[in-house]
């Protein structure tokens, strides 16, 4: 085997050990995509419909506005009750959100493959 056979078989086996590497990092991120959009979809199940929010506020200025005698007293606390609850869900569900996408959106850095060809090198090739 020549100078140039030997120097073009070192560099493409490094370069397929780097194409080996890149894949193995591809996977984990595609694997760790797919934990993130897990964990959306989780927190998205979990979370109050974004429409039972101002339904309730709407609610809630109802019943206060209406309540000359006191009579919606009842109803007004259960109606923030029942907004705090809201909140609570929403917080659970965001917080778990949090800690899955935060560890699943670490990934390792792509890094690009040696230049194991330089124009010295050409130069020196004895053809």
């Amino acid at each position: 085997m020549g100078w140039d056979a030997a120097a073009a078989t070192a560099a493409v086996g490094k370069y397929a050990e780097w194409t080996a590497t890149s894949a193995a990092t591809v996977d984990l991120t595609a694997a760790k995509a797919q934990e993130t959009t897990a964990a959306f979809e989780t927190t998205f199940a979990m979370t109050v419909p974004p429409a039972a929010d101002p339904a309730n506020r709407s609610f809630l200025q109802a019943l206060v506005a209406t309540n000359f005698l006191g009579q919606n007293g009842t109803a007004i606390a259960t109606t923030e009750a029942d907004y705090a609850q809201m909140w609570g869900q929403d917080v659970t569900a965001m917080d778990g959100y949090a800690a899955a996408s935060g560890a699943a959106s670490t990934v390792a850095p792509f890094t690009p493959p040696n230049q194991e060809t330089n124009a010295t090198m050409i130069a020196r090739s004895p053809d």
